[in-house]
């Protein structure tokens, strides 16, 4: 009988198909005939190869033979019977496919999991963006609301603590856009306060904010036109008439005041209307300071008790603020009236009685109406925080104040500390601004016009 040898390689579980010569010796399989029974199984092993060879030996009727490792061959039948020879029936290579795939089934579940958090992240932040965008103009909304209530509120169509139960809250915001909402908020109500004290101020006191105000130019041109009124009244009304020479104590009281050389200059016919002149703009004067021309006796004397007890910057504020008061007050044409035709009586009595002439209604009338010119000047300079004063002048000659009529313009430098003869009108002089301060500086508005004794 032949044998046939089979080997077999463990790593990969499939027989070597090449017939090896040299390997007879080490690995060898002895076999019987066909009908033989195996009587022993030697199994052996070769590091250095990494394979096994199996040896069978068997015998049929007590004899043996020995088959030579050069005619070794492979038997299907015995391949089948002793070793399995496919991929499903090798452990090693079923336990390496197994942690492939369990590793490939690992990165696909990880995969799986990180995309859909990533998808869950994408859906929270539109969700993030569109709750945003979707407040954003309502917080505007509610930020221009309180801003209209207030401004509302501002001119009297609105009452916010009345309708604060009605008022919807702003919208939840950041706390800092809150901060800012609240302090704006906060701000524009401590304004509101403010504008509304101060607006009960002015009412209360009479003062309204005005854009107009009472100027030196003014000033200068209403002093001039009145005293212009006065210059055409006696011209009209007494050029070339005779005066008399010998007037009641009364008038020459009156004429000593702003003409100490009175009776030579009546005594010339050209100087007799300036003589005139001053002696109606010295009463209209008197009546300035004194107050007559304000129709109010109660107010002059608390002014004198105020301005000798307070400051300046006071006496005139509430000088100014009270006449603003007087203005309003249902007697204050009537006092006026009264005022203005006591002084009217006091100016025709003096003339009719230096010119021994009668009154007319004309000359009256007339007379009258510079009166009320006088009066209307006094009333808008006292409401004034500046001071006006004015006064006829007395004593010698002062450039700064002064200016000198009937004289040789080669004379006028030479007139400083002249005795003055005759004063023809007032000079009028601001102190302070209308800022309420500066008192203590002044300012000429209208210089007299004085009559100078030259040859002195």
């Amino acid at each position: 009988m032949t044998g046939s040898s089979l080997n077999i390689d463990v790593v990969t579980g499939l027989p070597n198909s090449g017939v090896d010569q040299t390997a007879a010796p080490q690995s060898a399989l002895s076999t019987s005939a066909p009908s033989a029974i195996p009587n022993t199984a030697l199994v052996s092993s070769t590091n250095d190869a990494n394979s096994t060879s199996i040896s069978t030996s068997s015998s049929s009727q007590g004899t043996s033979s020995s088959v030579p490792a050069s005619t070794t061959t492979s038997s299907p039948s015995s391949l089948n019977s002793v070793v399995p020879a496919t991929e499903s029936g090798n452990p090693a290579f079923l336990a390496n496919d197994s942690a492939s795939k369990a590793r490939e089934n690992g990165l696909i579940a990880g995969i799986s999991v990180v995309s859909v958090l990533l998808l869950f992240a994408l859906i929270a932040l539109g969700f993030f963006f569109y709750r945003r965008r979707r407040n954003q103009p309502r917080k505007l909304d509610g930020l221009l609301g309180h801003q209209d209530d207030l401004q509302a509120m501002r001119h009297g169509t609105s009452d916010l603590s009345s309708s604060a139960a009605d008022e919807k809250p702003l919208p939840s915001a950041t706390p800092s856009l809150e901060a800012t909402i609240v302090s704006l908020e906060n701000q524009l109500h401590d304004k509101d306060i403010q504008l509304r004290e101060n607006h009960a101020t002015l009412l209360s006191i009479g003062r309204r904010p005005s854009s107009s105000s009472f100027s030196d130019k003014q000033a200068h041109e209403r002093f001039n036109k009145l005293f212009a009124a006065i210059q055409r009244w006696v011209t009209h009304y007494f050029e070339g008439k005779s005066l008399m020479i010998s007037p009641s104590s009364d008038t020459i009281s009156t004429l000593i005041r702003s003409q100490p050389d009175y009776e030579a200059l009546l005594k010339d016919p050209k100087e007799t209307l300036l003589v005139l002149r001053g002696l109606v703009a010295d009463i209209i004067c008197q009546a300035f300071t004194t107050g007559q021309l304000l129709g109010n006796e109660a107010y002059w004397e608390l002014r004198q008790a105020i301005d000798a007890k307070a400051s300046p910057t006071d006496s005139n504020e509430w000088r100014a603020l009270t006449m603003k008061l007087l203005e309003k007050t249902s007697s204050y044409h009537s006092d006026r009236a009264e005022s203005i035709d006591e002084i009217t009586q006091q100016i025709e009595s003096v003339i009719s009685d230096l010119t021994g002439s009668v009154s007319s209604q004309g000359r009256k009338s007339d007379l009258v109406r510079i009166v009320d010119m006088a009066a209307k000047l006094t009333h808008d300079t006292a409401k004034q925080r500046a001071l006006y004063k004015v006064q006829m002048p007395t004593g010698t000659f002062d450039p700064l104040f002064m200016d000198a009529v009937v004289v040789d313009d080669s004379n006028r430098n030479s007139l400083h500390g002249k005795p003055i003869r005759a004063a023809i009108s007032p000079s009028i002089v601001r102190w302070g601004n209308e800022k309420g301060s500066g008192y203590e500086r002044s300012e000429t508005i209208f210089k007299a016009q004085v009559i100078v004794l030259t040859g002195a």
